[in-house]
C-alpha cells in the first residue's frame, strides 16, 4: 500500500486507508458460490454419461456371449477309458452358432402355376437381368410345351423390360425367333402419360423425391377452417366436355363406388372425382381425408392431392397469405391437371 500512497497528498492518503478499511469490513467467513447452473453442458454430461453406460453394457453382453457360443464349445468331454471312467478334455476348434449367410441370384417373377410344379427353375448369379428373365421365362414355357403357342407378353412399364436394346422384352423375342405382341400393364400405361402431363405443366421444378407444394399443404392442411363443407369448394370447369358426357362419367363413378375397393386411395380417388363432376352434390356422405404418404414414385397419392389442393383452392387464398402453399400459377397449373385426371385418366 506504500507504493499506491507515494507522492499523494495526506487528503488522498487517508481516502485510501478508509477504503482499505472498508474493504476488510465485507469480508466474511462464508464461502462464495454460483447460483446458476448450465443447462446446456448438463445436459452434454448426462448423454455422456448414458452413452458410457449403454456401451458398458454391450461390452459386457458381448463377452457373454463370446464366452457361452466359443469358450463353452472349446472343450467337449470323451470318455477314453471305459474301465477306469475317466474323462478327458481336448481342445476343439471354437464353434459359433450365428452365422451370416450370403445368398446369391436374381429375383424373378414367375405364375402361380409353377408352384405346382416339382421342377423348379433357377437362375445363377451372373449375366445381365434381361438374360436372366428371358432365359428363365423360355425354359418355363419349354417345361409346359407351349412356347410355339404364344403370341404375346403381359409386363409393366420398367425399364428392365420395355428397353429398346437390353430389355427382357427385346431379349425374350430373340429367344423365341419371331416378334410378339406387347400388351402393357394398363395400369401402367397410365402412369406413363400422366408422368408426361405433368412434366409437360411443369407445376414445379424440384428434382428431389419430394413435392414440396404436397408437402407444404399436407403440413398446412389441419390448420384449414371448414374442410368438410363442400358449399366452399371450387369446382373447375372441364372445357370441351358436354352435359351428357358429365353425366356419363358420373354413372361410371357411381357404379364404381358400388363394388368393393382393393385399396382404399382408390375409393377414395373415385369419390373425389365424383364430387368433381357433379358440383358436390355427390357422394352425399363425404369427408375430406387429411393427405397421406407422398413421394414422386406413389402416383395415385399425386392424384389425390391435386384434386384435395384444387377444391381447397379459395380456402387456401382465403386463411392463408398469398404463396404460403401454392401460387396462383401452380393452383391454374393443377386445376387442368385435375380436369386430365378426371376425364381421361381415372374412368
Amino acid at each position: 500500500m506504500a507504493a499506491a500512497k507515494k507522492g499523494k497528498t495526506q487528503a488522498e492518503q487517508d481516502a485510501i486507508d478508509h477504503d482499505i478499511l472498508f474493504m476488510k469490513s465485507m469480508l466474511t467467513d462464508r464461502t462464495a458460490t454460483f447460483s446458476g447452473v448450465n443447462k446446456v453442458l448438463a445436459r452434454s454430461i448426462k448423454k455422456r454419461q448414458e452413452r458410457q453406460i449403454r456401451e458398458k453394457v454391450r461390452q459386457n453382453q458381448d463377452t457373454c456371449d463370446y464366452e457361452e457360443n466359443v469358450v463353452a464349445d472349446n472343450y467337449s468331454p470323451i470318455s477314453t477309458d471305459e474301465d477306469n471312467n475317466t474323462d478327458e478334455f481336448i481342445t476343439a476348434e471354437p464353434k459359433r452358432k450365428h452365422r451370416s449367410k450370403v445368398k446369391e441370384g436374381v429375383s424373378i417373377f414367375v405364375p402361380h402355376d409353377i408352384l405346382k410344379s416339382k421342377e423348379l427353375v433357377s437362375c445363377s448369379k451372373g449375366g445381365p437381368h434381361k438374360d436372366v428373365i428371358s432365359t428363365a421365362t423360355k425354359q418355363l414355357l419349354m417345361d409346359w410345351k407351349c412356347e410355339e403357342n404364344v403370341v404375346g407378353m403381359i409386363f409393366d412399364t420398367a425399364p428392365s423390360n420395355t428397353g429398346q436394346k437390353a430389355g427382357a422384352c427385346v431379349s425374350l423375342q430373340k429367344e423365341l425367333g419371331r416378334a410378339l405382341f406387347w400388351f402393357a400393364c394398363r395400369r401402367h400405361v397410365g402412369e406413363v402419360i400422366l408422368s408426361a402431363c405433368w412434366d409437360c405443366l411443369k407445376v414445379e421444378g424440384s428434382s428431389g423425391p419430394t413435392i414440396m407444394l404436397f408437402k407444404r399443404f399436407k403440413n398446412h392442411f389441419s390448420k384449414l377452417v371448414g374442410y368438410n363443407d363442400k358449399n366452399k369448394y371450387y369446382y373447375p370447369t372441364m372445357p370441351g366436355v358436354f352435359e351428357e358426357r358429365q353425366q356419363e362419367m358420373a354413372n361410371f363413378f357411381r357404379k364404381s363406388l358400388s363394388k368393393p375397393f382393393a385399396r382404399g386411395d382408390y375409393k377414395e380417388l373415385v369419390e373425389l372425382c365424383l364430387l368433381f363432376v357433379t358440383k358436390g352434390s355427390e357422394p352425399v356422405k363425404f369427408t375430406m381425408v387429411r393427405p397421406g404418404a407422398l413421394h414422386k414414385a406413389r402416383w395415385m397419392a399425386k392424384l389425390l392431392y391435386t384434386l384435395k389442393i384444387v377444391l381447397l383452392s379459395v380456402m387456401i387464398q382465403e386463411q392463408f397469405p398469398r404463396a404460403e402453399i401454392a401460387t396462383e400459377t401452380q393452383i391454374s397449373k393443377l386445376e387442368l391437371f385435375a380436369v386430365f385426371t378426371v376425364e381421361v385418366y381415372a374412368p
